[in-house]
């Protein structure tokens, strides 16, 4: 009733890509990855587009290797090449939404093999690696939440710091403020029964 028709128009959502939700995943090269997309509607047909480094948008080549399902892309052996920009694109007549929208990084078993090596410290692989390297597998909205979150962690250690040097020792409060008497009248009472050796 307070619709827009316009909106129902063939063409009018091509470019309804931009509003869907970007999700990034990873797959290690040489292994199989799984690129998840449920369509909304059983009778809408399915159409994978990949955009690699700024390129145009082109339809994902179906082979042996790279396979279509009902509920994903199923790519059983990831190469380098398959890194990108996914879209699966559902189509039910005539109108078409975009599902999901999936920046694949593919990571090679070298740089794999460095995250998950098992030294005496969980960190001690972070010195074989440049962070710029390890930064650059990620995507900028996780770089951004890195780096927010190592300001918020350096700002929470110098509140503690300055807190603590700060501070005097305050106080005695509870059950401590009430022992402190007693532990005094107990010394007090020991220094009587000693007499000094003469």
């Amino acid at each position: 009733m307070h619709g827009n028709p316009l909106t129902q128009c063939r063409g009018f959502n091509l470019k309804a890509y931009r509003n869907a939700v970007e999700i990034t995943q990873y797959g290690v090269k040489n292994n199989t990855t799984f690129l998840e997309c449920v369509p909304k509607s059983p009778q809408a047909s399915i159409r994978w587009l990949i955009q690699r480094d700024n390129d145009r948008r082109k339809e994902v080549k179906l082979n042996d290797r790279v396979l279509s399902t009902e509920l994903g892309l199923l790519i059983r052996s990831v190469q380098q090449s398959d890194q990108g920009l996914y879209y699966c694109l559902t189509t039910e007549n005539g109108f078409k939404r975009t599902v999901a929208k999936i920046r694949l990084h593919v990571l090679s078993e070298a740089m794999v093999s460095v995250l998950t090596n098992k030294q005496p410290s969980p960190w001690a692989w972070g010195s074989s690696v440049h962070p710029k390297v390890l930064l650059a597998t990620f995507s900028p909205a996780e770089n951004m939440a890195v780096q927010q979150y190592c300001k918020e962690r350096k700002d929470s250690q110098k509140l503690q710091q300055r807190q603590q040097q700060s501070q005097p020792p305050g106080p005695l409060r509870g059950d401590l403020a009430k022992l402190r008497p007693l532990l005094d009248r107990r010394k007090s009472r020991n220094r009587r029964h000693h007499l000094p050796k003469v």
